[in-house]
């Protein structure tokens, strides 16, 4: 059985980013140097850093030309940390959350010891496109937000197993994080509290898209069905999404291949054939699946699921739209 992938002896912080297909620079003024805990679970690195001061950052020099473009998730346990990428730089205090790319140079600098969490994954498995979350990353919600608290839970959990004897639990560990990732940035995404339009416009989308989530299952669903549920008009449904760089017929489909994706590297689900996977989101016909999925991921699911069977992690294409197509 496979099992999440812990080091057997506490590694340094340049080795568990290495690990993680994220090379550092790490310098330090402390004598000792920091208490790192590293855990590598299939396409997502967690790591908890006890200690300080120092200072770790990636440049132009240190991102290879190959490098995954990854989402550097950081999560403030104790003390205060300063999080710089481009023109933005954020002073994160204890459980507060930011989030960066590994593909642009940035720095984090805790300002005395600390104690902070950090999660490492490919950015192509978060579904939003960057023109809309371009603008969030090392920014900081004005507020904490609810998001950030189950972030740090989920961290701290998942961290403190020393063993996990099949790697089903670890897919639905995996689902967690990039489901709070992406709460964490629709809620910063949320207009303020004197947007009154705005607020209602927030609102309907969450419902619209918590029924789409509900009736993935449909092969029927689509944008006048979703819209004849909420009482409004197809195009104002189509310039909600807009409003959001999305397109509906974009976002169905490439939720449905995204809960596909997740089936197909699910080992609990090993036995059930491909075809069945797609009519479980709403796709039947397994060679219109076959040619979403490859026009989406870059793979057959055929191919995907190979891989993941063989222990390799596919480098799946990252999309930046949801054509409506």
């Amino acid at each position: 059985m496979t099992e999440l992938k812990r080091t057997d002896a506490a590694p340094t912080l340049e080795q568990a980013f290495a690990d993680a297909s994220c090379p550092m620079r790490v310098k330090g003024t402390s004598p000792e140097p920091p208490r790192v805990d590293a855990l590598h679970l299939m396409k997502l690195s967690l790591i908890r850093v006890v200690g300080g001061p120092f200072q770790f950052d990636r440049d132009a020099r240190t991102i290879g030309d190959h490098d995954p473009e990854q989402l550097l998730v950081l999560s403030v346990e104790q003390g205060t940390v300063r999080l710089s990428q481009g023109e933005v730089t954020s002073r994160i205090g204890a459980g507060r959350v930011a989030i960066c790319r590994t593909g642009r140079p940035f720095a984090i600098t805790p300002e005395a010891e600390c104690a902070i969490r950090i999660g490492l994954f490919p950015r192509s498995l978060i579904r939003l496109p960057d023109s809309r979350i371009s603008h969030l990353f090392a920014d900081l919600a004005a507020n904490e937000k609810p998001s950030e608290r189950m972030l740090a839970v989920l961290f701290d959990e998942v961290l403190q197993h020393e063993r996990v004897e099949a790697s089903a639990p670890a897919t639905y560990y995996i689902d967690a994080f990039l489901d709070l990732v992406a709460a964490h940035f629709a809620e910063m995404l949320q207009p303020g509290p004197d947007d009154v339009t705005g607020s209602r416009r927030s609102f309907l989308l969450i419902q619209t898209r918590e029924f789409i989530e509900q009736r993935l299952w449909d092969p029927d669903l689509d944008p006048q069905v979703i819209a004849d549920h909420h009482h409004i008009s197809l195009r104002y449904l189509h310039k909600l999404f807009a409003s959001i760089g999305l397109t509906v017929s974009g976002w169905i489909r490439a939720t449905r291949l995204e809960r596909c994706r997740r089936d197909l590297a699910n080992p609990a689900l090993a036995s059930l054939k491909i075809s069945a996977i797609g009519a479980r989101w709403g796709i039947p016909n397994a060679t219109v699946l076959s040619r979403l999925f490859h026009e989406h991921y870059g793979m057959t699911p055929s191919q995907y699921r190979a891989a993941v069977r063989n222990g390799i992690e596919p480098e799946l294409q990252e999309l930046d739209e949801f054509p409506a197509t």
